[in-house]
């Protein structure tokens, strides 16, 4: 989506994750606005009836639409205490040094994310993976 709403002709003057294929990135200050729009915008049926249709033209069945509308916050604890998991363990190993004690165990950097997030969700870290080195928002 930010791809298609630039017109950048100068890449160094604007900003683009490193891994984005197109030219000339999103200018920071319009960054978020194609996401924000996104994340609220589409959840609207009026919306959805408008925008969603087959390629042969016909619309969603409402019953569709409805669950669509339902499911807009599925997730949204896991997504929240991941956040709170993230933000702790950056409070965690920006206080102190290895080996980082918690709950009365000490780990290392990765194996220390691993257990915040694990104990925090409920849900475990992929094994072998270190989301750390690639942090999101």
């Amino acid at each position: 989506m930010h791809c298609v709403l630039t017109k950048s002709k100068h890449s160094i003057q604007a900003w683009a994750w490193s891994a984005v294929p197109w030219p000339g990135g999103v200018e920071q200050d319009f960054l978020e606005v194609p996401s924000m729009m996104l994340e609220n915008f589409v959840w609207q049926p009026e919306i959805l009836r408008r925008l969603s249709k087959s390629k042969e033209g016909f619309p969603l069945p409402e019953a569709t639409i409805d669950a669509l509308c339902r499911s807009r916050f599925v997730m949204d604890s896991y997504s929240t205490t991941k956040y709170l998991s993230m933000s702790l363990y950056d409070i965690k190993v920006h206080s102190g040094s290895e080996p980082f004690l918690y709950k009365g165990n000490e780990y290392d950097a990765v194996s220390l994310y691993d257990a915040m997030v694990t104990n925090n969700t409920g849900v475990a870290s992929i094994p072998g993976a270190f989301p750390v080195a690639s942090w999101f928002h």
